[in-house]
């Protein structure tokens, strides 16, 4: 088990929050857009959504070498371009194949 950092405690909510925004803006507001001619949702949405997309990627960013390879890196952008990879991804984040180079906890007997 590797030690949790800051970089694992914003990814998670951050993740879920990035997810369900992704999926509001793709399933709901743009077909409300383009169906039924309602644009404000794709209006407000849309900026938000961006910003939390690049703050979850920025924070992957900031994460690597120490907290994620470079592996763990691509699947968590890739997961953040997909609508509602993050949350799959969020079963990911722990996975000894996306470690970086953080020492692993020492248990205590």
């Amino acid at each position: 088990m590797r030690t949790m950092t800051w970089h694992k405690k914003v990814v998670r909510p951050l993740g879920l929050i990035e997810g369900i925004s992704a999926v509001l803006l793709c399933f709901v507001a743009t077909p409300a857009k383009y169906l039924l001619g309602y644009e404000h949702g794709v209006t407000i949405l849309g900026p938000i959504h961006g910003f939390l997309y690049i703050t979850y990627c920025m924070v992957f960013l900031l994460g690597l070498g120490s907290v994620w390879n470079f592996k763990g890196f691509l699947f968590g952008g890739m997961a953040a371009s997909i609508p509602g990879g993050t949350l799959y991804f969020d079963r990911l984040i722990d996975d000894e194949r996306f470690a970086g180079n953080l020492p692993k906890e020492e248990k205590s007997s």
